[in-house]
Formats: C-alpha cells, structure tokens, sequence
C-alpha cells in the first residue's frame, strides 16, 4: 500500500512512557473533532449509450468529500477523473468496443509520474506490487499485458496530465 496522509493527528507534544510494570488505563482521544462532518458529494454516472471515447486525467482527490468521502477509503491525493468527473461509475455495454485516452505518466522509474489505468474487479490498486498469489485472485478486465514470465505489465499509460492545486496546505481540507 502506498503511504498516505493522515487526517486526524496530534496537534501538540505527546509523551509516551515504555517499560510500565503495573498497567495503568488513562485512555483520552489524541485529537477532538468540533466541526461536523460535512457529506460526501455524489458519485457521478456515465451513462451516455451513445459514448464510445473516454479522457482520463489525474487530479487533485477532493479530500474528505471527494474520493475519500465516495470510496471509505484514503487517498494518496491523486484520483482518476473521467470525462472531467472524479470517479465515476461508467455503465458500457457488453460487445462494444471503448477507448480511453489516458494521461496518467508513462515514466515507469518514477511512482509518483507513472500511473497507468488497469480495470480490474479490485478496489485498492496497485496489481503489479501484489504478491503473484493476491494477483491471481483479481480479475483483470483492461490495461494489462502478461509477460512470458506470467507478470502483468500495464498497457495502457500515457503522458501526464495533472491537475494541482498551487500554494495551499491540503491538510487544511
């Protein structure tokens, strides 16, 4: 799994004492949550029949409302937008051909400027890190090429198209 930024963390000095013999329970919460939390935004459709072509750029994640708030999952900040929607549900059709443009990096020495699409039945990501056997447990559906070696080598990278923001602390969000 790749590391990512915590939400909720302690704000101030914290000391922690190793080695207690008796045990001693003066549990407290590191952090307090005054605001509420706000909802989620909707998950966007594709529904469109008539679609055949796809665009998909890496963007800023959208934080607790975004691809975290959508998926009950963290983020690494970064999140695929289809079509200029984050993460949408796509409804295609069986026997039809799709294509997707893809702009995710194509530089595979670099983690952070290599992100190419897989379609697969797994919500994590990141097929190529998993051990063989997780791997074979994961339907792949699109984006990946199997080597004689029976490694998957995605298929599907291009460019990198990113959009950030500039000078704000996203932990702000």
């Amino acid at each position: 799994n790749e590391p990512a930024f915590h939400d909720i963390y302690p704000r101030g000095s914290i000391s922690i004492e190793l080695g207690r013999k008796e045990p001693y329970n003066t549990c407290f919460p590191f952090t307090r949550t005054i605001k509420a939390l706000r909802e989620p935004w909707e998950r966007p459709k594709i529904i469109d029949r008539t679609l055949r072509t796809f665009t998909a750029t890496l963007g800023p994640a959208g934080g607790k409302r975004g691809y975290q708030g959508i998926t009950g999952m963290p983020s690494n900040g970064l999140a695929w937008y289809i079509n200029g929607l984050l993460i949408p549900e796509i409804w295609m059709r069986r026997g039809f051909t799709y294509a997707i443009r893809i702009f995710g990096g194509n530089n595979p020495h670099s983690a952070e400027f290599y992100n190419p699409l897989i379609i697969t039945d797994e919500p994590h990501g990141g097929l190529e890190r998993l051990s063989e056997a997780a791997q074979k447990k994961i339907r792949v559906l699109a984006g990946v090429q199997y080597t004689l070696r029976g490694q998957p080598r995605p298929t599907s990278a291009g460019p990198l198209c990113l959009a950030r923001h500039k000078g704000v602390d996203r932990r702000l969000d």
